[in-house]
């Protein structure tokens, strides 16, 4: 099952503002998974959403 997770709006804008963006917000968005919803594992990032997939054990 997925598990759609937005994403603080801030993290693109100040990923915007480094000298690489996309990088800069993936690990960010990486980040933000790890700490907040330490269950899950990010899959990929859609347009301001985290798609993760529940930690197996």
């Amino acid at each position: 099952m997925e598990y759609r997770i937005p994403i603080p709006h801030i993290y693109k804008s100040i990923a915007l503002a480094s000298s690489d963006p996309a990088g800069t917000y993936y690990k960010y968005v990486e980040s933000y998974i790890r700490s907040n919803y330490p269950e899950l594992t990010l899959i990929r990032h859609e347009k301001g959403v985290a798609v993760c997939i529940l930690k197996e054990n």
